[in-house]
């Protein structure tokens, strides 16, 4: 398992990526060796995070279910840090999902100036630590990830619903 086994799609608001910012992105990932890194506008997007339009990152990792453990590492997100980084001044509300496997997503939500690198560097913990059968959305708070709701899928492939309980 390596950076050849990611796919990072990066999404934004309609209008909302200049050629600068553009240019400024590819630099961020350009030597990450992912195996694809995608550039979208999205025209409507609802992650229930709410407030204005916000950046955000699909940070997904095809492996098969033996080899999950200890994937995500801190040189293995480095890029998105970067790109996360560069995008702070023009999009304060930035979202990343994390998808390995498959295992249920993890959404982590930066708002404002944070502490951007040990932000990045606490998310392979905590991700191994917590995410196993719960889609979570979190958030940086104090200086740590919170949860602040998270997401149980019950039923069978056909009949698939879900639970929301919030923290």
């Amino acid at each position: 398992m390596g950076p050849r086994d990611v796919e990072l799609v990066l999404s934004f608001p309609q209008g909302g990526l200049s050629a600068d910012l553009r240019a400024e992105l590819v630099d961020a990932v350009r030597d990450s060796d992912y195996l694809a890194v995608s550039i979208d506008e999205v025209v409507l997007s609802n992650r229930g995070i709410g407030g204005a339009p916000a950046f955000s990152a699909d940070f997904v990792v095809n492996v098969t279910e033996a080899v999950i453990g200890g994937v995500l590492t801190a040189g293995l997100i480095g890029a998105v840090k970067r790109v996360f980084k560069v995008l702070a001044g023009t999009f304060p509300e930035r979202m990343l999902r994390i998808k390995i496997g498959s295992r249920p997503s993890a959404y982590y939500r930066i708002s404002g100036d944070i502490e951007m690198d040990k932000a990045f560097e606490s998310i392979p913990e905590d991700y191994e630590r917590s995410v196993t059968t719960e889609t979570t959305f979190r958030r940086w708070s104090n200086g740590r990830w919170e949860i602040m709701e998270t997401r149980r899928e019950t039923g069978g492939p056909m009949n698939r619903s879900s639970e929301t309980g919030e923290k």
